[in-house]
């Protein structure tokens, strides 16, 4: 069987995509746990081939749904900093790798939203 081209693959995620615009966020995060299963573990490479269409359309779709619900209300992050797990000083440069109080680690904790980042910066000038 020979890998289909790009676009043929672009293609088919999209349209597979449009399945799931009704469909629930928790659902949708279970069904890409599934067909990462699937994907590792099926030896048929049609049903391969198939997990990994579904699956990275899910992943999209859900990508889609957290931009928008970041652009509705208002979150906006940056990759400049992140927040560790501190109920203060929770900001941190993302020079820093891990907080030196909890022991978050940078690779592992969120970006900071603009909003908080521009009253910590504001509030030491």
């Amino acid at each position: 069987m020979k890998p289909a081209p790009k676009s043929t693959m672009e293609c088919l995620i999209n349209i597979e995509r449009a399945k799931y615009n009704i469909t629930s966020t928790p659902t949708l995060q279970w069904l890409l746990r599934l067909t990462k299963l699937q994907m590792n573990t099926v030896s048929n490479r049609a049903l391969y081939h198939q997990a990994r269409i579904v699956h990275e359309a899910v992943r999209r779709e859900i990508v889609f749904r957290n931009e928008v619900l970041a652009l509705e209300i208002g979150i906006i992050t940056t990759p400049d900093f992140w927040d560790c797990e501190c109920e203060e000083d929770f900001i941190h440069s993302s020079a820093d790798e891990a907080c030196p109080t909890c022991g978050a680690r940078r690779d592992e904790q969120p970006d900071s939203r603009v909003n908080e980042v521009s009253e910590m910066l504001g509030g030491r000038q």
